[in-house]
């Protein structure tokens, strides 16, 4: 029996949290890891929103794929 295999196209929200998401949550993460090094006031709060936004990041791309 042949199957026939049906893509779907993804919508700029989807392509906007499985690309530009990471880079961002990345982006702070070093950030914060530089702050840290520095001493300066802003690092935790840096380091702490970042892997809150990759974790919704993340969640929010198993939630769609499994939809």
């Amino acid at each position: 029996m042949q199957r026939k295999v049906d893509f779907a196209l993804l919508d700029w929200i989807d392509w906007a949290l499985s690309s530009a998401a990471p880079a961002f949550g990345n982006a702070s993460l070093i950030a914060g890891a530089d702050g840290l090094i520095a001493k300066k006031s802003f690092a935790p709060y840096a380091l702490a929103g970042a892997i809150t936004f990759l974790l919704f990041a993340g969640i929010y791309g198993v939630w769609d794929l499994a939809l």
